[in-house]
C-alpha cells in the first residue's frame, strides 16, 4: 500500500501561517494538537514530488490567495482532520479515550 504525503497550513494565535509538508501526518497531527496552532488546510499526495511542488506553489502565493484556497477546501480538510482524530482514538489505551 502506498503511503500518502501531506501538505498542510497551520495558523497560530496571531494569524501567522506556516505551510508544511509531512510524510508522517499521524505523528504531525499529534504534534499540532499539543501546540497552540490550528490546522487550516490539509491535502494528501501520493507522490512526494507532487506534494513538494504544491508546497512550493503555496509558499509563493499571497495571503489573500491562500485564504481563498483554505476556504474552498475547508470541508475536505475537516473530513481529513476527523479521520486523523478517529485514528488517534483507536491507538489510545481504553482508559485514556475518556479524556479526549
Amino acid at each position: 500500500m502506498k503511503k500518502n504525503c501531506w501538505v498542510y497550513i497551520l495558523r497560530n494565535e496571531t494569524g501567522e501561517i506556516t505551510i508544511g509538508f509531512s510524510v508522517d501526518m499521524d505523528e504531525k497531527f499529534t504534534e499540532i494538537s499539543m501546540r497552540k496552532e490550528k490546522l487550516y488546510y490539509l491535502r494528501p499526495f501520493e507522490e512526494p514530488f507532487d506534494g513538494l511542488a504544491h508546497k512550493h506553489l503555496l509558499d509563493s502565493l499571497s495571503q489573500d490567495t491562500i485564504n481563498l484556497l483554505v476556504r474552498r477546501n475547508r470541508e475536505r480538510t475537516e473530513i481529513y482532520k476527523e479521520v486523523f482524530r478517529k485514528t488517534q482514538l483507536l491507538h489510545l489505551p481504553q482508559n485514556n479515550q475518556k479524556n479526549i
